[in-house]
């Protein structure tokens, strides 16, 4: 299957989204990859989980973090051994990823943690990171990389 190149086509947009990108690197990397990994496993974009997955090695991941990541339903988080902070990126990746399966009250109340927790910046910082690696998913695999 021949692939389409967004770089050549839709320039403008490439940059825009490399931009994105750029804003969204401003957390912390393990939480970053965090977030990169289960959108990545939620949209099966078989690129980004194997560019993120490598990166996730070479930064001393082992192979159960990221089957944790792969394989943890939505709301079964606690049952891990991943911290109350690491759970709540989690829950939020979820929630800006399955946009349609997530009520608006609980979108809310959710929200509210993160911006408690994670304050304003912090919160605006993972909705970047969010948006962009769901972009990414969806460039990737519509345009069939």
């Amino acid at each position: 299957m021949n692939s389409i190149n967004l770089n050549r086509t839709h320039k403008t947009f490439s940059a825009s989204a490399v931009a994105l990108e750029a804003t969204a690197r401003r957390m912390d990397k393990d939480t970053r990859l965090t977030v990169q990994l289960r959108a990545s496993f939620i949209n099966n974009c078989r690129y980004c989980i194997e560019l993120h997955s490598c990166e996730a090695g070479k930064r001393g991941w082992d192979d159960n973090r990221i089957a944790l990541l792969r394989d943890t339903r939505p709301g079964d988080w606690s049952a891990t051994d991943l911290s109350d902070d690491t759970v709540l990126v989690l829950e939020f990746t979820d929630m800006g990823t399955r946009l349609s399966e997530i009520e608006p009250h609980q979108r809310e109340v959710l929200i509210q943690r993160v911006v408690d927790r994670f304050g304003v910046n912090g919160a605006s910082d993972l909705i970047t990171a969010i948006t962009a690696i769901n972009m990414w998913n969806r460039i990737s695999v519509l345009s069939g990389k």
